[in-house]
C-alpha cells in the first residue's frame, strides 16, 4: 500500500469519527432543547418553549413530537393554519402518534372542517381506545353537525372510561336536552352536582330542564341556590336568574313572589320581566 493511500485511509478514519461525534452532539442538543421546551411549556412560557421546539426541529427534522408540541403552542396563539401544518408533519413522521391525530382534530374542528376533524379523532381513538378526551371532542364535533344520538354515544364512552368526567356529563346532558330526552338529561346534571356542587351553570341547566318537565318547585330551588350565593355586580346573569325564578313563581300562582323577582330582573334591564310585570299587576 502506498503512503498516499495510507494517508487517505487515515483521513477517512478520522472523518468517520468526527461525523459520529457531530451526529451524537446534535442528538444530545436536540434532547436538551426538547427538555427545555417541555419545561418552559409547562410553566406557561410559550415564547421560550417555541424557540426551543424550533431548535429541536432544526437539529432533528424527523422529531414528530417537536412538531406536535410546537403545533399546540401555535394553536393556543390562534395560528391555526400553522398549527395544522405542524400536526400534519407530525403524523406524517409518525402515523401512530395518537396525540398528534387528536391535536389535528382540535384544529380542524376550530377551522370548521368537521368531517376531517371526525377522521382525526377516529384515528386517535383507533390508536388509543381509552382516550376519553378524544371521544369527548368527537362528540362535540357531532353536536356541531347535529348528529346528537351519535354524540351522546361518544360522551357515554368518555364517561365509561372516566366516570368523573364532568364535561362529558354536562355535554351529554345538553345533547339529551336538545334531543328531547329530558329525564336522562336531568340525571346527567344531577350527577354533575353530586361530583361538584359548585358548578353554577349545572344548576341553571337543571332548573331549565325542570321547567320543561313542569317541576316548577324544583326549578325554584335550583335558581334560589344561585341567587342566594351570588356575590357579583348586577348584570344579565343575575337578571336572568330572577326572571326564571319569577316565571316559575308565576306558574305556581305565587304572584307576590313572582312580582318581586320580575321587579328585580327589570331593575337589571330585562324587557321580558317588565312585560310580565304589566300582565301580573293587571290581574
Amino acid at each position: 500500500m502506498r503512503e498516499a493511500d495510507m494517508r487517505l485511509n487515515r483521513y477517512f478514519f478520522v472523518m468517520f469519527f468526527v461525523f459520529i461525534f457531530v451526529i451524537s452532539a446534535q442528538s444530545k442538543d436536540a434532547a436538551y432543547y426538547m427538555k427545555a421546551g417541555i419545561e418552559r411549556d409547562g410553566s406557561g412560557d410559550d415564547r421560550g418553549a417555541l424557540k426551543n421546539y424550533n431548535q429541536v426541529i432544526k437539529l432533528d427534522p424527523s422529531n414528530a413530537k417537536a412538531y406536535s408540541y410546537r403545533g399546540v403552542i401555535e394553536e393556543r396563539a390562534g395560528k391555526l393554519k400553522e398549527a395544522l401544518i405542524d400536526f400534519d408533519k407530525a403524523v406524517a413522521l409518525d402515523p401512530d402518534f395518537a396525540d398528534a391525530h387528536f391535536n389535528r382534530g382540535v384544529v380542524l374542528d376550530k377551522l370548521k372542517q368537521y368531517e376531517k376533524a371526525l377522521k382525526a379523532y377516529d384515528k386517535a381513538i383507533e390508536l388509543e381506545p381509552k382516550m376519553a378526551s378524544a371521544y369527548f371532542n368527537r362528540g362535540n364535533v357531532k353536536v356541531s353537525i347535529n348528529n346528537l344520538k351519535s354524540a351522546i354515544k361518544d360522551y357515554s364512552m368518555a364517561i365509561q372510561i372516566n366516570p368523573k368526567y364532568i364535561g362529558a356529563y354536562y355535554n351529554r346532558g345538553s345533547a339529551r336536552d336538545k334531543n328531547g330526552e329530558l329525564k336522562l338529561a336531568l340525571a346527567d346534571f344531577d350527577e354533575i352536582l353530586k361530583l361538584n356542587e359548585n358548578i353554577a351553570e349545572a344548576y341553571v341547566k337543571r332548573g331549565k330542564i325542570k321547567m320543561k318537565l313542569n317541576d316548577y318547585n324544583g326549578a325554584v330551588d335550583d335558581f334560589s341556590v344561585l341567587i342566594t350565593g351570588y356575590q357579583g355586580p348586577p348584570d344579565e346573569y343575575i337578571s336572568e336568574l330572577y326572571f326564571l325564578r319569577g316565571f316559575c313563581f308565576e306558574k305556581l300562582a305565587k304572584y307576590k313572589n313572582a312580582i318581586r323577582d320580575f321587579e328585580l330582573s327589570a331593575e337589571f334591564g330585562s324587557a321580558d320581566a317588565k312585560e310580565h310585570l304589566v300582565n301580573l299587576k293587571g290581574k
